[in-house]
């Protein structure tokens, strides 16, 4: 992630194989942006690669500042809410699905197995920001919990999405990505724990539609001050 200048050309002393992990997952991403930008003009296109992909290069400032003004600027970045989008998606599909069957067993533990292993195909292509991480871990703890037969949503999850966070990039500690993603992630985790401590009740269906709604400001309210 460093960068410079120089007083004369770049000297190429070697080079590594196509075969590599890293340079398959670069032509991928490559590969991507090439067909997006076949179908898409700018700035579209360009907001489409960083949301896809996490290629941001394309980005235009004038897109970049319209989005900022809007309190969007945060969906350049591949993050929970990408992440989730793509694994609950994959989640909620597949249970669909093995549920119709109906002669499998263990639909939600194979489903979230499905999301599992969709979170980190997703994370191969995102660029691999902090966010992107933290997301992944906590989608794979919580799946994995769901396989597990186990409650999802912790603070013990947090804690360990953060020591590996840590572990693998001790300074991203001092970074305002590392600390607003996990901030808003406690923040999160402690309301649903609050939440949940109080009970559940049989209610209606309009009951529940206006819960659903109401639990969606809720959250944005909570991560957003946190």
């Amino acid at each position: 992630g460093a960068y410079g200048t120089t007083n004369a050309s770049p000297v190429i002393v070697n080079q590594g194989s196509d075969a590599l992990p890293e340079r398959i997952i670069e032509n991928v991403r490559r590969g991507i942006a090439a067909r997006i930008d076949g179908v898409l003009a700018e700035p579209a296109a360009g907001i489409a690669r960083a949301v896809i992909n996490g290629d941001q290069s394309a980005v235009t400032d004038e897109a970049r500042e319209v989005m900022s003004t809007a309190g969007l600027a945060h969906v350049l970045s591949i993050s929970g809410l990408h992440l989730t989008l793509v694994a609950g998606g994959v989640y909620f599909v597949l249970r669909l699905l093995f549920a119709a069957v109906g002669w499998m067993r263990s639909v939600k533990a194979i489903a979230a197995i499905g999301g599992m292993t969709s979170a980190v195909l997703y994370y191969s292509i995102s660029g691999g920001n902090v966010a992107a991480l933290r997301s992944t871990i906590m989608i794979l703890l919580v799946f994995g919990a769901i396989v597990a037969g186990r409650r999802a949503l912790t603070m013990r999850n947090v804690a360990i999405a953060g020591l590996i966070v840590i572990l693998s990039d001790p300074a991203s500690v001092f970074r305002p990505s590392f600390q607003l993603s996990f901030s808003a992630v406690i923040a999160l985790v402690g309301a649903y724990e609050v939440h949940i401590g109080g009970g559940r009740h049989n209610q209606g269906r309009g009951r529940r539609l206006l819960n659903y709604f109401l639990g969606i400001a809720a959250t944005s309210f909570v991560a957003g001050a946190a």
